[in-house]
């Protein structure tokens, strides 16, 4: 695969000076409780994007990216009709909202092993990226950690328009090679545990089917949780969606007026369950039980929160019907990517049969890959 340097060396005709990577992100369970304020398990996979990059005198930033090359000064943060390149500019925005701001721009050139709209978050890493490159060239001590992961997922809130949670950032930025995190949104305080699978494999599985998280149904469940939550008001109290107690919730049901509400709300309890019982698993080695509730999340998905659609389901089936422990679309849905475990003398041959079904049933190709526990985003050179 053509380098970052190399991409720079061909869109500049000069060499780079910096190169940074930022991961992409897969949840093992935890899905949309992260707007719930609830817990997620997420962790950094091997594939990202890398920026190489070389300083200018002026305050454009210019990219090179997808072939193309496109420009903005950072005196003149406004949305581009180049859809990719306001995930970059945002953040520039957000931080100077902030009272960061370079006093140069530069040229960049971006290369990524990471399937675009493919529920790994690639605009989180993009976000994550930039922010990298910002807190590197900004004053010394002045940009933290936290700061990026923050900004990130304001850029993707104020600028972008998406009303998602904050693990997508988070799990980019602080991911830890062979460890899985337990963050709690609600508070931000987190925990590494060992992704130790034992003989088994994680596989993530690629439907191919695009999707920009806007126009999907996401905001709506945002809206379909607040409304359950306002139905609630008067009968529970509420700090967060996934706190609420599920007996008592139970019991007070019925004052919800929309069922898919309901729905949603209950996913958001229960799901918030299995993360903690998921982290506690792991620790004890119960990757079989793990697996488990794996697949009790999938089908939360599918039926109370349904946000999974016909290609994860699909994929999701034929894992485990040709012999996986445990599967389960990752990210937020709709299209992108699912995962499953298998013991490792069975992973191959599923998946060969979940390619060949897949074909079969979605008419679509279908790509997978091993995944490994990453370091988060950083400079390289």
């Amino acid at each position: 695969m053509i380098t970052a340097d190399n991409l720079f060396l061909q869109a500049f005709k000069t060499a780079s000076e910096e190169q940074y990577f930022a991961p992409g992100r897969a949840n093992l369970i935890g899905e949309y409780t992260d707007v719930g304020g609830g817990n997620v398990l997420p962790f950094a996979i091997q594939l990202g994007i890398f920026a190489s990059l070389k300083d200018r005198e002026d305050r454009m930033v210019n990219v090179f990216s997808l072939g193309e090359k496109a420009s903005f000064s950072l005196d003149d943060l406004v949305k581009s009709p180049v859809r990719w390149l306001n995930y970059i500019i945002g953040v520039f925005y957000i931080f100077k909202t902030h009272g960061i701001e370079l006093e140069k721009g530069f040229d960049v050139a971006l290369n990524s092993d990471l399937p675009t709209a493919s529920g790994l978050s690639s605009s989180a890493a993009l976000e994550v990226l930039f922010g990298t490159i910002i807190q590197s060239k900004a004053e010394k001590g002045k940009v933290s950690d936290w700061d990026i992961v923050k900004f990130a997922k304001e850029t993707e809130n104020k600028f972008i328009g998406l009303n998602s949670g904050i693990m997508d950032q988070f799990a980019c930025k602080f991911g830890k090679k062979d460890n899985c995190m337990l963050l709690d949104t609600r508070t931000l305080e987190f925990s590494y545990s060992p992704l130790d699978l034992k003989n088994n494999d994680l596989i993530i599985m690629n439907s191919n089917k695009q999707r920009g998280l806007t126009e999907s149904k996401y905001n709506d469940r945002v809206k379909e949780i607040a409304s359950g939550l306002s139905d609630l008001k008067p009968y529970m109290e509420i700090k967060d969606a996934c706190l609420l107690n599920y007996e008592e919730f139970e019991k007070n049901a019925s004052h919800i007026k929309d069922p898919n509400a309901y729905k949603r709300l209950k996913h958001l309890i229960l799901e918030n369950q299995r993360v903690l019982k998921s982290a506690a698993l792991l620790k004890e080695g119960k990757i079989d039980e793990f697996c488990k509730v794996l697949n009790e999340g999938h089908q939360s998905m599918r039926y109370d929160f349904e946000s999974s659609g016909k290609e994860l389901d699909t994929l999701v089936d034929l894992a485990l019907k040709n012999g996986a422990k445990g599967a389960r679309m990752t990210g937020a849905g709709y299209a992108g990517c699912a995962i499953f475990i298998s013991d490792k003398r069975d992973t191959k041959r599923i998946i060969n049969e979940v390619i060949k079904g897949y074909k079969r049933e979605c008419g679509r190709k279908c790509d997978c890959y091993y995944a490994e526990a990453s370091d988060g985003a950083r400079r390289i050179k």
